[in-house]
């Protein structure tokens, strides 16, 4: 007989029962190196001290779009991907019978 543990179930019981246990604050280095970078962070955040003019802008600049960009691009594997796209299509197919909906009550056709 063999017993099968979700890694879900083992962070979430040693979240409650033991918050110092190593296996957690391995796991928290690992995020805040490999997902959140944040060295990489405070260093740009260090090198920009007071060098920074914050200006309130009615729209996006577009000297933003290659950090709004680079923000935004993020590499997704395994089952999150596949969880994703599952999620994407279901968005693309409920937006598709809104649209029906839609025009049914207008008496339309679509």
């Amino acid at each position: 007989m063999s017993i099968c543990f979700t890694t879900d179930l083992i962070y979430d019981t040693l979240r409650e029962h033991d918050p110092d246990h190593i296996l957690l604050k391995i796991t928290r280095e690992d995020a805040e190196r490999d997902l959140l970078d944040l060295r990489r962070l405070a260093d740009l955040l260090i090198r920009y001290v007071g060098r920074i003019d914050f200006v309130n802008l009615e729209k996006a600049s577009p000297m933003a779009i290659p950090i709004v960009l680079n923000v935004r691009s993020e590499v997704i594997k395994g089952e999150g991907r596949e969880a994703l796209l599952e999620q994407a299509s279901l968005y693309d197919e409920a937006q598709y019978m809104m649209a029906e909906v839609k025009a049914l009550l207008s008496g339309e056709t679509a």
